[in-house]
């Protein structure tokens, strides 16, 4: 999905961005003609800053935008709002879509920015939760904590050769070995270790090729949004939406971001 996200987002800020190329690079391109070379050092460092997602969503949180399905209004744009009240519950409103409701909302959890057990951990589950069939299948709702505290082996496998692009590894009795029961599948405590034995740092080496972003679902039992916090862009949330179950929708929403105080 991030793929496909990103190309919309590409479409999106086509005009604002002059082209198709990444704007951050023809930014940096463009400040170091005119000499600016510190201007181009901090784009750099803002690759380096915590995700923008990483403190939301919260109760207060509210965000702006639009959605389109070719079913309703003729595929043209409809307003659409969405204003947090707790972690997990929240207002939408739109004006031409005639929706005001309350609605319960999910989201996966973020992934801690600093170095260490914290973050090993957050990526240990993200992972449990990505490398598990039903998180897969989009056409059913995201599994809970519990239903992913194992991995299994095709799923194991499947992880290493996204990660290493190796086949069929671990084997059969590698996986039954660092298991303490096997039909149960690994535990994220043994899949950690697991890696460590390898490398200290082997797991979050290989992160970027297992993460894709936060996923988000909300419905209000007709329109159902799926989307993603993007990782391309700051305070976006671009996805699809089905209307009474027909796919070929998509919405976007963005973070109103609230002033500092003298600002």
């Amino acid at each position: 999905m991030q793929k496909y996200i990103g190309q919309q987002l590409r479409l999106v800020k086509r005009q604002e961005a002059g082209g198709f190329s990444n704007p951050t690079e023809r930014k940096q391109l463009y400040l170091k003609k005119l000499g600016l070379d510190k201007k181009a050092e901090e784009l750099d460092q803002k690759k380096l800053r915590p995700a923008w997602h990483l403190p939301h969503i919260v109760a207060g949180d509210k965000f702006v935008g639009n959605f389109q399905h070719p079913d309703l209004f003729r595929g043209e744009q409809v307003d659409l709002k969405f204003t947090a009240t707790s972690d997990t519950e929240a207002q939408i409103f739109s004006k031409r879509g005639d929706i005001d409701d309350i609605v319960n909302f999910k989201q996966d959890f973020p992934i801690a920015f600093e170095p260490g057990e914290q973050k090993d951990q957050d990526m240990t589950a993200y992972t449990f939760h990505k490398f598990n069939e039903q998180w897969r299948d989009f056409k059913q709702p995201l599994p809970t904590d519990e239903e992913c505290q194992h991995i299994s082996l095709p799923m194991l496998q499947l992880f290493f050769k996204q990660v290493a692009g190796v086949e069929d590894f671990p084997s059969e009795g590698e996986y039954a070995e660092n298991c303490a029961d096997a039909t149960k599948g690994m535990t994220r405590e043994e899949f950690l270790k697991y890696l460590r034995e390898e490398s200290p740092d082997y797991l979050e080496k290989s992160f970027p090729g297992v993460f894709t972003g936060r996923r988000f679902q909300f419905s209000d039992g007709r329109l159902a949004f799926d989307g993603d916090f993007q990782i391309q862009g700051d305070n976006l949330i671009y996805g699809f939406v089905t209307l009474a179950g027909a796919p070929g929708g998509t919405f976007s929403l963005e973070l109103v971001v609230k002033k500092k105080e003298g600002a």
